[in-house]
């Protein structure tokens, strides 16, 4: 069984992300020392809860793509071509941040993460935060960049944007 007591704020955090897993199995695991939530199994896992989250809205019209102009490019310099697949949100502008994201958050991350959320976003070279589905991912920053020769808006995860400043 678990090798620790969970906390009630890690709960939190695990749920979010099984609830961004739609459609599909989550697998919330002890993966080594740490809880985690996954769509598959590995070897080494030992399974805590396995949860099923149906999309309330399957039969909705979907975005099959969206195309940003410049593009959205990893740190490498290579274009992201599946943003509807990898990022459920995107907020650009301070209000949305105040009103959405810092809100969302504050039940599932520290005071110190708030913040360096916040710093990152008022950041001058900060363009967007960006969500992935799953919730216990890091959320992305996207800043503006010249990767490669080309123009675009490198997403990087929080830790290696404030690695990069």
């Amino acid at each position: 069984m678990a090798k620790r007591p969970l906390t009630a704020n890690e709960l939190r955090k695990l749920a979010e992300a099984a609830d961004g897993i739609r459609d599909k199995t989550a697998y919330v695991v002890w993966s080594g020392d740490e809880p985690q939530v996954k769509t598959k199994l590995d070897e080494g896992d030992e399974l805590i809860v396995e949860c099923e989250t149906r999309n309330s809205a399957s039969g909705r019209s979907a975005f099959k793509s969206i195309t940003l102009d410049p593009p959205l490019i990893d740190a490498d310099g290579n274009v992201i071509e599946n943003i509807v697949d990898k990022y459920d949100a995107m907020f650009w502008s301070e209000s949305a941040i105040e009103k959405f994201v810092i809100p969302y958050y504050a039940h599932v991350r520290s005071p110190r993460d708030l913040q360096r959320i916040g710093d990152a976003y008022i950041h001058p070279t900060t363009m967007a935060l960006l969500h992935p589905p799953a919730s216990n991912i890091q959320y992305m920053m996207a800043r503006r960049s010249a990767k490669s020769g080309k123009e675009g808006v490198e997403v990087l995860d929080l830790k290696d944007f404030e690695s990069s400043r």
